[in-house]
């Protein structure tokens, strides 16, 4: 559950690090929906073929969080 919780955080952040730019806050919501159609990345660290697809890419980045928490917290405050 804890687990969980913080990708929600992920997208949130997510959403807020990209505010004012329309593209960008396009493909994280694109992103966030993806995710919450493909249950599955809430509860474990999956990866995602993204060769070019700056989407999949942001789905990566939402669900492996670890290497991206720090940036959360400096957003987020």
């Amino acid at each position: 559950m804890k687990y969980t919780f913080r990708k929600f955080n992920m997208m949130y952040a997510s959403l807020k690090l990209v505010k004012g730019d329309y593209y960008r806050t396009k493909e994280a919501r694109k992103a966030i929906k993806y995710i919450l159609l493909h249950p599955s990345f809430l509860f474990k660290k999956k990866r995602v073929e993204s060769k070019h697809d700056s989407v999949l890419k942001a789905v990566n980045v939402i669900t492996n969080y670890p290497y991206i928490d720090k940036l959360y917290f400096s957003v987020v405050k």
